[in-house]
Protein backbone atom coordinates (compact mmCIF):
# COMPACT_ATOMS: atom_id res chain seq x y z
CA UNK A 1 0.00 0.00 0.00
CA UNK A 2 1.20 3.63 -0.84
CA UNK A 3 0.11 6.88 0.01
CA UNK A 4 0.56 10.50 -1.77
CA UNK A 5 3.22 13.10 0.34
CA UNK A 6 2.05 15.89 -0.65
CA UNK A 7 3.13 19.76 0.63
CA UNK A 8 0.77 22.61 0.01
CA UNK A 9 1.70 25.79 -2.70
CA UNK A 10 0.41 28.99 -3.06
CA UNK A 11 -3.06 29.93 -3.89
CA UNK A 12 -4.60 26.40 -2.06
CA UNK A 13 -2.47 24.20 -4.93
CA UNK A 14 -0.86 21.12 -3.68
CA UNK A 15 2.38 18.97 -4.68
CA UNK A 16 2.73 15.48 -4.81
CA UNK A 17 6.55 14.78 -3.87
CA UNK A 18 6.42 11.50 -3.14
CA UNK A 19 5.14 8.17 -1.97
CA UNK A 20 4.88 6.56 1.77
CA UNK A 21 4.99 2.67 1.17
CA UNK A 22 3.35 1.11 3.83
CA UNK A 23 2.90 -2.43 5.04
CA UNK A 24 0.35 -3.93 7.52
CA UNK A 25 -0.59 0.29 7.78
CA UNK A 26 2.90 0.76 9.21
CA UNK A 27 5.11 3.37 6.94
CA UNK A 28 8.04 1.50 5.75
CA UNK A 29 9.90 3.73 3.00
CA UNK A 30 9.27 7.06 0.84
CA UNK A 31 10.26 7.48 -2.28
CA UNK A 32 10.35 10.31 -4.53
CA UNK A 33 8.18 10.46 -8.07
CA UNK A 34 10.38 9.59 -10.27
CA UNK A 35 11.10 6.37 -8.25
CA UNK A 36 6.90 6.20 -8.20
CA UNK A 37 7.51 6.06 -11.62
CA UNK A 38 9.44 3.47 -12.35
CA UNK A 39 7.27 1.58 -9.18
CA UNK A 40 4.03 1.92 -11.47
CA UNK A 41 5.90 0.53 -14.64
CA UNK A 42 7.00 -2.44 -12.87
CA UNK A 43 3.96 -3.47 -11.10
CA UNK A 44 1.81 -2.27 -14.22
CA UNK A 45 2.10 -4.28 -17.73
CA UNK A 46 1.98 -2.28 -20.62
CA UNK A 47 1.07 1.02 -19.07
CA UNK A 48 0.93 3.90 -21.28
CA UNK A 49 0.61 7.67 -20.33
CA UNK A 50 3.47 9.55 -18.22
CA UNK A 51 6.38 11.30 -18.25
CA UNK A 52 9.82 10.92 -17.00
CA UNK A 53 13.10 13.04 -17.11
CA UNK A 54 16.09 11.20 -17.23
CA UNK A 55 19.72 12.45 -16.63
CA UNK A 56 22.27 10.43 -18.58
CA UNK A 57 26.09 10.45 -19.34
CA UNK A 58 27.41 10.07 -23.15
CA UNK A 59 30.76 10.65 -24.10
CA UNK A 60 31.23 12.76 -20.98
CA UNK A 61 28.69 14.79 -21.48
CA UNK A 62 25.63 15.23 -19.33
CA UNK A 63 21.53 15.51 -21.57
CA UNK A 64 18.64 15.31 -19.87
CA UNK A 65 15.68 13.98 -21.33
CA UNK A 66 12.08 14.04 -21.09
CA UNK A 67 10.37 11.07 -22.54
CA UNK A 68 6.76 9.96 -22.70
CA UNK A 69 5.95 6.46 -21.90
CA UNK A 70 4.29 4.65 -24.64
CA UNK A 71 4.38 0.72 -23.36
CA UNK A 72 6.46 -1.11 -21.26
CA UNK A 73 7.13 -4.30 -20.65
CA UNK A 74 8.69 -6.14 -17.59
CA UNK A 75 10.60 -9.52 -17.06
CA UNK A 76 11.42 -10.53 -13.46
CA UNK A 77 14.15 -13.14 -13.14
CA UNK A 78 14.81 -14.70 -9.56
CA UNK A 79 18.17 -16.58 -8.63
CA UNK A 80 17.84 -19.27 -6.21
CA UNK A 81 20.70 -20.93 -6.35
CA UNK A 82 21.98 -18.71 -3.35
CA UNK A 83 21.66 -17.91 -0.07
CA UNK A 84 19.57 -15.10 -0.75
CA UNK A 85 17.36 -14.67 -3.50
CA UNK A 86 18.57 -12.60 -6.57
CA UNK A 87 15.83 -10.87 -8.10
CA UNK A 88 16.47 -9.01 -11.43
CA UNK A 89 13.73 -6.44 -12.99
CA UNK A 90 14.40 -5.87 -16.86
CA UNK A 91 12.09 -3.09 -17.51
CA UNK A 92 12.12 -1.91 -21.09
CA UNK A 93 10.11 1.40 -22.14
CA UNK A 94 8.95 2.11 -25.72
CA UNK A 95 9.48 6.01 -24.84
CA UNK A 96 8.94 9.14 -27.63
CA UNK A 97 11.78 12.23 -26.54
CA UNK A 98 9.62 14.67 -26.03
CA UNK A 99 12.57 17.12 -25.07
CA UNK A 100 15.52 17.68 -26.98
CA UNK A 101 18.33 19.32 -25.64
CA UNK A 102 21.08 21.39 -27.24
CA UNK A 103 24.15 18.58 -27.67
CA UNK A 104 25.43 17.28 -30.56
CA UNK A 105 24.75 13.91 -29.57
CA UNK A 106 21.30 14.52 -30.07
CA UNK A 107 21.07 17.01 -32.44
CA UNK A 108 23.27 14.62 -35.20
CA UNK A 109 19.32 13.42 -36.02
CA UNK A 110 16.53 15.72 -37.05
CA UNK A 111 13.88 13.46 -36.11
CA UNK A 112 13.82 12.28 -32.46
CA UNK A 113 10.01 10.44 -32.25
CA UNK A 114 10.03 7.08 -30.98
CA UNK A 115 13.51 6.03 -29.63
CA UNK A 116 13.58 2.81 -27.33
CA UNK A 117 14.96 3.53 -24.28
CA UNK A 118 15.55 0.23 -22.04
CA UNK A 119 16.06 0.62 -18.36
CA UNK A 120 17.74 -2.57 -16.66
CA UNK A 121 17.77 -2.26 -13.12
CA UNK A 122 20.19 -4.31 -11.09
CA UNK A 123 20.80 -3.80 -7.00
CA UNK A 124 21.40 -0.05 -6.26
CA UNK A 125 22.03 0.81 -9.98
CA UNK A 126 20.42 1.50 -13.52
CA UNK A 127 21.86 0.74 -16.84
CA UNK A 128 21.13 3.00 -19.52
CA UNK A 129 20.90 1.96 -23.01
CA UNK A 130 19.93 4.81 -25.69
CA UNK A 131 19.59 3.55 -29.04
CA UNK A 132 19.10 6.52 -31.21
CA UNK A 133 18.99 5.87 -34.82
CA UNK A 134 22.20 6.17 -36.92
CA UNK A 135 24.47 7.84 -33.65
CA UNK A 136 24.73 4.13 -32.07
CA UNK A 137 23.97 2.70 -28.91
CA UNK A 138 25.34 4.02 -25.55
CA UNK A 139 26.30 2.36 -22.49
CA UNK A 140 25.74 4.41 -19.21
CA UNK A 141 25.86 3.47 -15.80
CA UNK A 142 24.11 6.38 -13.09
CA UNK A 143 23.12 5.36 -9.21
CA UNK A 144 19.83 5.37 -7.95
CA UNK A 145 20.39 8.97 -6.57
CA UNK A 146 21.81 10.52 -9.82
CA UNK A 147 18.83 9.38 -11.94
CA UNK A 148 16.51 11.46 -9.49
CA UNK A 149 15.48 14.69 -10.91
Amino acid sequence: MAIYLISSLKKGQLKIYGLALLRHGQYVHKINMRQAFILKLLLQQHSGNGNCKVKIKVNNQKISLLLRNLASKTTYTVETNKPSPRILIDLTLNAQVRYEPQSSIISEKNNYSEKLLQIKFSHNYFLFYLSMDGVGQHEIQTSTEMSTV
